[in-house]
């Protein structure tokens, strides 16, 4: 309720991860001799601030939101142990908040516009502007859906870092959320038109402040970078936050 404050938004944590097959294909047109380690960081940050409360007078919420999530090749000492990429993600949504008492039904909503790039330049750069729907809905107590569902902004095709993308991210996913006793376990589900992705997450509290967090991830567009390639990844590390937790 307080103004200007800053709170979490996705989970934000920190990972050693191991993918099965590195995606160097893109650097090689920088650098034919380019390596990739199987093994690498990745973290997550993601924040939000109320910008606009009642807005109008009625009951719905603005907010400014902020996440990037990056992929570090520590161990890569051969290349100076870079990080491969970094997707930013800015986005302004209204949000409105309902009966968060109730097991069955729909806990709030969100709509907004959602940008995300690399911040890269050619033959890297990869980009592209939505239009986002998610709403929130409970099941039973313990188990919750978060839904998406998104229009990619149209761009000139000489513009267009990122041709197909429809094929393997869809226009929307769906993420179930249970949370028994204090573990939160989360399955998400993106089909795109050709192809589909999916992601098991779990975490557990280990103190007031952190949560132990494992990720699985296996399909397409993990990274903007890699939005046509897929890639298997196990991750284990630590979180400050998940979708839902019960401390």
């Amino acid at each position: 309720d307080s103004p200007f404050v800053i709170t979490v938004h996705q989970p934000s944590y920190l990972l050693w991860s191991s993918w099965d097959e590195p995606n160097v294909d893109p650097f090689l047109a920088l650098d034919p001799t380019a390596q990739l380690e199987d093994s690498e960081m990745m973290f997550q940050l993601s924040i939000k601030a109320l910008l606009w409360r009642n807005m109008f007078g009625s009951d719905i919420d603005g907010y400014f939101g902020y996440t990037t999530k990056s992929y570090w090749q520590l161990f890569n000492d051969d290349f100076s142990a870079p990080f491969r990429e970094t997707n930013y993600q800015p986005e302004f949504f209204v949000r409105k908040v309902m009966d968060q008492d109730k097991p069955f039904g729909i806990h709030g909503w969100e709509l907004g516009l959602n940008h995300e790039s690399n911040g890269r330049a050619e033959p890297l750069s990869r980009s592209w502007n939505r239009v986002m729907g998610r709403a929130g809905v409970g099941l039973t107590p313990n188990l919750n859906l978060l839904v998406r569902a998104w229009w990619r902004i149209p761009e000139d095709d000489e513009d267009d870092d990122n041709p197909g993308m429809h094929r393997y991210y869809g226009y929307g996913d769906v993420r179930a959320i249970w949370t028994p006793n204090r573990n939160t376990f989360t399955a998400m589900l993106r089909p795109g038109t050709q192809e589909f992705s999916y992601e098991l997450t779990w975490s557990y509290p280990i103190s007031k402040v952190f949560r132990v967090y494992a990720l699985y991830y296996n399909g397409y567009g993990e990274s903007l970078l890699d939005y046509n390639f897929k890639s298997e990844r196990i991750a284990i590390g630590i979180a400050l936050n998940d979708f839902l937790s019960r401390n």
